[in-house]
């Protein structure tokens, strides 16, 4: 299942807003991992249509794997098309807060409070991406693909990425439904939606 960053996706486009059919109905959601599943078996399909140009992405909960004497699960993704991708992330679980691993620290995914917000950093050679994340409604009804959730988390993203002096702001929209998982990311040149998926 994606995360809020997904680079080998997202990397090189720029993210909007959306407008939405989001209603409260549960203004305190419970623990982050209801709304992003880690049990093995999970399975999650979505379709990411760039440019009017449509794949399919596949992600999988395969195992488990320890780091540091910390547990976490581990999330194959494989995006089929004209040039197939895949790629292997990992994903542990502590109170409320999901994390990723990155290298070599972990980054909060998600947090399931209403109001939350976190911010992370990551450099290399010429390269910064300042990103504040946060949880701008909860418990909302959210459409996509034509199902209707009726207990999902809307997150708000903002990059600020600087590359070799120069500067551009990203901007996008990410849903969580509860016992589901990620269903939708809004970008200007398409979307990201969930198809279909099976959580253990």
């Amino acid at each position: 299942m994606k995360k809020l960053l997904k680079p080998a996706i997202l990397a090189g486009m720029l993210l909007l807003g959306s407008c939405d059919d989001e209603t409260a109905t549960n203004p305190t959601p419970q623990n982050a991992v209801n709304y992003f599943p880690l049990t093995y078996g999970s399975t999650w399909t979505y379709e990411l249509t760039t440019d009017g140009v449509s794949s399919t992405t596949k992600d999988s909960i395969t195992g488990d794997t320890l780091i540091n004497g910390r547990s976490y699960v581990n999330i194959l993704s494989y995006t089929a098309g004209t040039t197939p991708y895949s790629y292997t992330e990992s994903y542990r679980k502590n109170g409320d807060t999901i994390f990723i691993r990155h290298e070599n620290t972990d980054l909060i995914t998600l947090i399931g409070r209403s109001g939350s917000m976190w911010r992370e950093t990551i450099t290399a050679d010429n390269y910064e991406n300042k990103t504040t994340y946060s949880v701008v409604h909860s418990g909302v009804t959210h459409t996509v693909e034509g199902t209707t959730y009726s207990d999902a988390i809307h997150v708000k993203k903002i990059q600020v990425i600087t590359t070799t002096g120069v500067r551009d702001t990203l901007r996008s929209d990410i849903y969580f439904a509860k016992n589901v998982g990620l269903i939708e990311q809004v970008l200007p040149s398409g979307t990201l939606r969930l198809k279909n998926y099976t959580v253990k």
